[in-house]
């Protein structure tokens, strides 16, 4: 499962597309809002999770922010938190942003949007379809 954080919807139908087309076939929850987000987190239990998840953040969310939300993630469950793995993706390649990226643990990666299935490729956990 992938949790696709991103406040803009033709942005959101980008990633989701790159996606499909990079061979991802597991099941993408979108949100609009990082708070929307942190909602489905409370409520979702370890044994729900599938093997590979992980979130794909945006940094510049208004309200809640890629950082406050990880922030506020923390204050969750530790093994859900340890069970999604965090890729930023943003089209700020601030170094400050970086930088703050690589302090929280469960940050993985850092990509530039937008998301192409190239990129798709290289993640790891995707699941593929044999061609």
């Amino acid at each position: 499962m992938i949790i696709l954080i991103d406040d803009n919807p033709i942005d959101t139908f980008i990633h989701t597309k790159a996606l499909e087309l990079g061979g991802y076939r597991g099941r993408i929850e979108a949100f609009h809002s990082a708070e929307k987000a942190l909602e489905y987190f409370k409520g979702i239990s370890t044994s729900a999770i599938e093997p590979d998840s992980f979130v794909l953040l945006d940094i510049r969310i208004p309200a809640m922010n890629g950082f406050e939300f990880l922030d506020a993630l923390k204050r969750l469950d530790r093994e859900v938190i340890a069970t999604f793995p965090v890729y930023f993706l943003s089209s700020s390649l601030d170094l400050e942003d970086l930088q703050r990226a690589n302090t929280y643990s469960n940050v993985v990666g850092f990509l530039e949007k937008p998301l192409t299935r190239h990129m798709v490729a290289e993640l790891p956990g995707i699941h593929k379809v044999a061609s």
